[in-house]
């Protein structure tokens, strides 16, 4: 059952192949990541499903196909999912959507994309400058029983990839692009980090309809309204003022007696109580009022929270935001314990180690390397002290997981001998394989056609 309600799916994605061939073999690579154990690009996929070798070129053919559009396949994703996901997130009758970028590392030397980044992250563990690719994504939020993850809809390489010396474009104009690209009908809140909080992200979204709520800078400052001249005064000349006072927006937090008092809406939180304050400010980058939400929290300090929706109430915001925390992996993709490819929607200051991993490892628990044993001796259990030998087969976290997939597989091929099992890893004995026209006698030879002098 679970299957079928799977191909029904798929076959609502049909639209963007041009061949039905082409829908096929896609058919069989998202089966193939459905149920993959690793994320070794397309030889998971083959290892997962039993393909046979000679499949391996076939798949990277159908990635380089013309025949796939890539425009109407995650269009009609994002279509499907509004569609038919009735756990959608909404605020004020809007659907909540996320966005950030993420820069994987490659060692690739001639990979397509791959270019020096800069990482301006404030943990320690991350290198300053990495070569990879440059990732924008969006996802939207949805929940299932008690539980809030995002889904994603849409992932492009934002950098590296020229295609004109012409395009001006910024990362911010590629993420406004990226948002109309997916086709949404119903006006949305989209959620970023302080990154996005730029006016030319607003602009973008108040053309459509769109609201942002995102984070702002300490630093940040803006502007009480002009206060009008009274009636009876003559009008001065120039343009009547606009922008008023001038205020540090964390300097709302100082003002302690007009600090409100809530329990704090933030997703997993409870019995704690959050002090916080809104006002309704010009912002010099768009020239428009927006909401400012002062936080202080009891444990994680103050946060300063921006939103262009003023109808919007400030328990919402902080609410709506407090979401971008609730999963720190959006596009991941295989179990847990082998997640390789995530987009971290916490801002970097989040993912510094904790403190059990800055503790020094105590002197006797380092002691000298261990010595390499006689081949007679390798047999016996290992005498490291924190290794614990256990008999027999090493546990796979991964068996359980596959199994929903190996009942598609055996549907696939009734035929297969069920002590060999659906799958096949590679490392199974067979006999080997020889081109035609060459003897099986030539085995010993690298090389058939070298020729040898005769024994005497």
């Amino acid at each position: 059952m679970l299957w079928n309600r799977w191909w029904s799916l798929v076959c609502e994605l049909q639209s963007a192949c041009a061949r039905t061939q082409t829908f096929l073999w896609m058919s069989l690579c998202l089966a193939g990541m459905t149920i993959r154990t690793d994320l070794r690009g397309v030889t998971s996929i083959g290892r997962a499903l039993g393909l046979e070798p000679v499949c391996y070129d076939r798949l990277l053919d159908f990635f380089h196909s013309s025949a796939l559009d890539l425009n109407k396949l995650t269009g009609a994703w994002c279509a499907l999912v509004f569609r038919l996901d009735p756990g959608i997130l909404r605020v004020n009758g809007r659907p909540v959507l996320v966005g950030d970028g993420i820069k994987v590392a490659k060692a690739g030397r001639k990979m397509p994309g791959v270019k020096k980044l800069h990482q301006p992250s404030e943990s320690n563990n991350k290198a300053e400058y990495i070569f990879g690719h440059s990732c924008q994504a969006v996802a939207v939020l949805t929940q299932a029983l008690s539980s809030v993850f995002a889904l994603p809809l849409a992932c492009r390489i934002h950098e590296g990839a020229v295609f004109s010396n012409r395009d001006q474009r910024t990362l911010l104009d590629k993420m406004i692009l990226l948002l109309d690209s997916r086709g949404l009908k119903q006006p949305f809140y989209f959620v970023a980090d302080a990154y996005y909080a730029s006016g030319k992200v607003v602009r973008g979204l108040l053309a459509r309809g769109n609201h942002l709520v995102t984070r702002v800078k300490s630093s940040s400052v803006a502007f009480f309204p002009a206060i009008p001249p009274p009636p009876n005064r003559p009008r001065p000349k120039g343009r009547p003022a606009k922008y008023g006072k001038k205020i540090k927006v964390a300097a709302l937090l100082k003002q302690t007696g007009q600090l409100q008092k809530a329990p704090s809406p933030v997703y997993g939180e409870k019995g704690v109580i959050l002090r916080f304050r809104a006002a309704d400010l010009l912002w010099r980058p768009v020239g428009i009022l927006v909401r400012f939400v002062v936080v202080l929290h009891p444990q994680r300090g103050a946060i300063l929270l921006m939103c262009t929706d003023l109808t919007l109430s400030p328990l919402d915001i902080i609410r709506i935001y407090g979401l971008r925390f609730q999963d720190r992996s959006v596009f991941q993709a295989g179990p847990p314990c082998h997640r390789r490819l995530c987009l971290s929607l916490l801002d970097g200051g989040h993912d510094a180690p904790t403190a059990r991993e800055r503790q020094p490892v105590p002197a006797p628990q380092i002691g000298c390397l261990p010595h390499r044993r006689p081949p007679k001796d390798r047999s016996l259990p290992s005498p490291h002290p924190t290794r614990a030998h256990r008999p027999g087969n090493a546990s796979n976290p991964l068996r359980d997981a596959t199994q929903a997939g190996l009942a598609f597989l055996r549907l696939l091929n009734p035929h297969r001998s069920p002590g060999t099992g659906p799958l096949r890893t590679g490392r199974c004995r067979r006999p080997p394989q020889y081109p035609p026209g060459i003897s099986r006698d030539c085995r010993q030879n690298l090389n058939p056609r070298e020729i040898h002098p005769r024994p005497a």
